[in-house]
Order: C-alpha cells, then sequence, then structure tokens
C-alpha cells in the first residue's frame, strides 16, 4: 500500500462519522497501544480505569479487555504498533492519526455489519495483506458491542408480536 500526505493528514471525529461510543473509545485505544510490550503494568491499569469510569465496572472491563485483544493481535500480526497520540494530550482529543482512523472505521462497519467496508480498513491497517486473527478480535468486540439499529424509513413501523399463553385452572 502506497502511502501518500492526504493518507497521513489528520482526522476530525466529524469526518469519521464516528458515534460516541466510538468517539469514546479513543483514550482507551491510546493507553493500551502506549503499554503494549512494555512491563508497563501501570499504564495498562489507567486503560482499564479509563474504561469503567466510563461505562462501569463489567462492561468497562468487558470493553477494555477486548480492545487489548484486538490491539495485540494487531500490533503482532503487523509487526510494528499503532502510529497514534499520547492519550493524555488534550488538543489531541478532537483529532486522531491516520491509523487510528482505520481502526475505528473498522470497528464502526463491523458493529453496523458492513463487512465489506470492515475488510478494507483491516487491509489498510493491514499493508495490504490478510489477517483473520485482527478480523476475529474485532468482530469480537463488535458482536458484543453493536451500534443501535438503523432508524426507521418514513412510513414504517416496529412490528411487536405478543404471545399470550393461557393458564389452565387445575
Amino acid at each position: 500500500m502506497e502511502k501518500t500526505a492526504a493518507n497521513n493528514a489528520l482526522r476530525t471525529f466529524v469526518e469519521l462519522q464516528c458515534d460516541p461510543f466510538e468517539e469514546s473509545l479513543v483514550p482507551v485505544i491510546r493507553r493500551l497501544v502506549r503499554t503494549l510490550g512494555k512491563q508497563d503494568a501501570i499504564g495498562c491499569c489507567q486503560a482499564y480505569d479509563r474504561a469503567i469510569e466510563k461505562w462501569g465496572d463489567p462492561i468497562g472491563l468487558s470493553i477494555a479487555h477486548l480492545l487489548q485483544k484486538l490491539i495485540t493481535e494487531l500490533t503482532k500480526c503487523r509487526g510494528a504498533p499503532l502510529a497514534c497520540f499520547y492519550p493524555r494530550e488534550r488538543a489531541e482529543l478532537v483529532f486522531v492519526s491516520y491509523e487510528e482512523s482505520n481502526l475505528l472505521k473498522m470497528l464502526h462497519h463491523l458493529r453496523r455489519e458492513d463487512f465489506n467496508a470492515a475488510n478494507q480498513q483491516a487491509e489498510e491497517l493491514m499493508f495490504g495483506r490478510r489477517a483473520p486473527k485482527v478480523i476475529r478480535a474485532a468482530s469480537t468486540f463488535a458482536q458484543r458491542y453493536k451500534a443501535a439499529p438503523k432508524p426507521l424509513k418514513k412510513g414504517e413501523r416496529h412490528r411487536v408480536r405478543l404471545s399470550i399463553v393461557a393458564q389452565s385452572e387445575a
């Protein structure tokens, strides 16, 4: 894959069209990437703490754990860590790097079950190679934390089916 100056440009969350959940993953991802391959238990704990602060114990721990699996597989398959900003820089909360944007777009598409677009983003992340372990880890995350259903089109209604089971009086 040939990288151009446009590819390396910073992107904003508005340009990526991420939902608020996906935007809130960025600080956790950045902390996990920074601690990967280092003996930095404090940094890893900070990533988990950030997730717990945002979503509470059971959900936050699960999100951080699944993201850690994804980032670990991604780094192993790429042979290099994801290029990302330092997690504590306030100014960088508005911008994401090219590689961060590809990861977010891959998760965005997987959460909406748009597998072709997700595969394209995965190939961008993997420098044009296919990586089943990365897709599997990302799919596991996306299955667990799916996006909200698409809004109804004009004139459509939700169909609710109720089932009433009569109990016999004995």
